[in-house]
């Protein structure tokens, strides 16, 4: 690899669609830029991570694990050993996943969402519908058990006045 090629990481154009908070986009952009280009995987720390993109360790580790959530990266942990031999917990071991299958999930996602909602609008809409023919029915009912022959009906209830009676035949 030359050097000219080292100097730089390519993003892919679909990134903005994905709906990415500032601090996930800076995060995940210093992933690229950290990543080997043959295995995808590279290992900083959250400390590190947090010194190159200027947020704390906390917010570094939230935005490490929504990236995870909408399938941009995967983690795994590491272990480290000392001199001594003791074994501690090394930095998470990053892969970054591939482009095309991060952006197909996520339409997948979109879609799906889109589904759902649709869905509960047009239970709404019956329900609704449904909801106004009951109580106009028992509008109606109660109204015509009152008024006798020549009377009128509101289909709002003989009590709310009425501008256009509807006359009753007999």
């Amino acid at each position: 690899m030359s050097k000219a090629s080292k100097n730089y990481f390519p993003t892919p154009n679909e990134i903005f669609s994905l709906g990415l908070s500032p601090g996930e986009f800076a995060v995940y952009a210093y992933l690229l830029r950290c990543a080997n280009r043959r295995t995808h995987q590279c290992w900083p720390s959250y400390k590190t991570i947090g010194t190159a993109t200027q947020v704390g360790v906390n917010t570094v580790r939230k935005h490490v694990c929504s990236l995870a959530d909408k399938g941009l990266i995967s983690t795994e942990d590491t272990t480290v050993f000392t001199k001594t031999g003791l074994k501690h917990n090394g930095s998470l071991l990053y892969t970054i996943r591939p482009f095309q299958e991060v952006l197909e999930s996520h339409n997948q996602s979109q879609l799906r969402s889109l589904e759902v909602q649709t869905a509960k609008w047009e239970y709404a809409k019956t329900a609704s519908f449904h909801h106004f023919v009951r109580w106009l029915s028992q509008v109606v009912f109660r109204d015509f058990a009152g008024i006798g022959a020549g009377g009128s009906f509101h289909p709002l209830g003989a009590s709310r006045g009425s501008v256009f009676p509807l006359p009753l035949q007999p």
